[in-house]
Order: C-alpha cells, then sequence, then structure tokens
C-alpha cells in the first residue's frame, strides 16, 4: 500500500506519483495481467456490484457474498458442461480470489486489511474517514471524543453508527494500515491499550511558558 501527499496546485508530489504508476504497471510480477483478456463474466460482476452499491445503496459486503455472485454468475455465463464439471471448488475460488485482486487494483472495489470485507464503491471511504478525521459538529464535541488527539478504540462504535457494527474494527485497521492513526502500548508490557493516536487531531500548539531557566551557565 502506497501514499502520496499531491497538491493540484504547486505540482508537488505529482511526478513521483507518476513515477511510481509507471514502475506499478512495469512491474514483471503484474505484467501477466495485461497479457490475458478479460472475460466477459468480470463486465457482468462488475455491473452487479454497481447496482448494489447504486440502487440497493449496500455500502460493503463479505468475502463470501462476492465469491456467491461470482459463482453465479460464471455458472450462468458458462455454457459448456464439460468446463463446469472440470473446475472444483477450490481452482473456481481460485479464480475467484484473482477477479478480487483485479478489481481491488482497478480502483473498482476496495478490500478492507486483514481479509476483511469488501467495500463497493471506494470513494465512499473519504466519509470514513471525514468521521474521524475532518468533520463534528462542533470543536466541543471533537474535544470530548479525541482528547489530546487520543481515539478510544470504545468510542468507534459511536464515530461510525452508520456503518455495520463488523465493520467498525475493519476501519480502525485501515486507519492504522494507512499511518492516519498509530495504536499505543504500553510502554512495559507492551500490550494493546485499546487506544490510538490521530496526529492530525493533536491539541493546537500552545504557547510554551518557562518558569525557570533550562540551562545554567557558570
Amino acid at each position: 500500500l502506497f501514499h502520496f501527499a499531491v497538491d493540484s496546485k504547486t505540482e508537488e508530489g505529482i511526478e513521483e506519483l507518476k513515477n511510481k504508476i509507471k514502475e506499478l504497471i512495469l512491474d514483471p510480477k503484474k505484467l501477466h495481467f495485461t497479457r490475458q483478456s478479460i472475460p466477459q463474466s468480470y463486465n457482468l460482476l462488475e455491473n452487479q456490484l454497481k447496482e448494489l452499491n447504486s440502487q440497493q445503496n449496500q455500502f460493503s459486503i463479505t468475502r463470501q457474498q462476492f465469491f456467491d455472485l461470482y459463482q453465479q454468475i460464471f455458472n450462468s455465463y458458462t455454457t459448456s458442461k464439460r468446463q463446469l464439471n472440470s473446475l472444483n471448488l477450490s481452482q473456481l475460488k481460485n479464480q475467484c480470489e484473482l477477479c478480487l485482486e483485479l478489481f481491488h487494483q482497478w480502483g473498482i472495489i476496495f478490500l478492507l486489511p486483514n481479509k476483511g470485507d469488501i467495500i463497493l464503491n471506494p470513494q465512499d471511504l473519504s466519509d470514513v474517514f471525514n468521521e474521524i478525521i475532518t468533520v463534528h459538529k462542533s470543536k466541543k464535541e471533537r474535544n470530548e471524543i479525541f482528547e489530546e488527539g487520543i481515539l478510544n478504540h470504545n468510542e468507534i462504535n459511536q464515530i461510525w453508527n452508520k456503518y455495520d457494527s463488523q465493520l467498525h474494527s475493519q476501519f480502525l485497521s485501515l486507519l492504522h494500515e494507512s499511518e492516519l492513526s498509530y495504536e499505543l502500548f504500553d510502554e512495559e508490557s507492551g500490550e494493546r491499550l485499546g487506544k490510538s493516536l490521530i496526529p492530525s487531531l493533536l491539541p493546537e500548539k500552545r504557547e510554551l511558558t518557562i518558569s525557570q531557566p533550562l540551562l545554567k551557565f557558570d
């Protein structure tokens, strides 16, 4: 997972982003993807996913639901019984995993970390981040939830209450993986504290008041 800070006005970071895209495109490990024709079933599956998101207002699906859709479309699109019989369940799942990876790389869907659920419209993740990074009803409300830039993990159900509860811990993992927040651990035992530091929510810089000299000269 790569992150680039870019500015459309100053064009800062644009060149680095372009170079990284070129590097990924020419990566020998991924070139075999570009040498194959895209199956028609992929287009049908993509349309199904878009319909779930736009017409049924569905935000995410599980990997099992994705596999069920893939299997349904594959079975209906494949007219050859010989081809159907030659594929066992394991092979079909491997093909589904390849489709899942390609859809993620193409930006059609977004895979949450640690084999998590599937976001049907990756752009919707901006609202998830906004809930915790930039938008709050008032400064007072923000300070009540994020004291000194610290998020207590038991608050995530309140922050993301409009999303399915099974997604909350996955969103938190995504924040950690994206380095938008950092999980805190006990310095001595190494145990999780159930808290994360969110740098963008640290309090504004305070004026330093020095009551006594920091340095003494003889």
